[in-house]
């Protein structure tokens, strides 16, 4: 039996997208890059046209 330790995973947490109306998306993930994220899903799921359409994206790290 190999007795090395086994690498550190990548921490994830729980990360919500919100718009005005409420919860969009709930994902499990690392939580880095999330502006990059929830611009990626806006415009994958159609609900802009590109990251030109995309207003300010706000992080709060203590939600949750």
């Amino acid at each position: 039996m190999d007795e090395r330790a086994a690498p550190p995973l990548a921490p994830e947490a729980i990360v919500e997208l919100h718009d005005p109306a409420g919860l969009l998306v709930r994902w499990y993930c690392t939580p880095e890059r999330l502006d990059e994220l929830a611009a990626g899903w806006l415009v994958g799921e159609g609900r802009a046209g590109s990251g030109a359409n995309i207003g300010p994206i706000g992080v709060d790290a203590a939600a949750g």
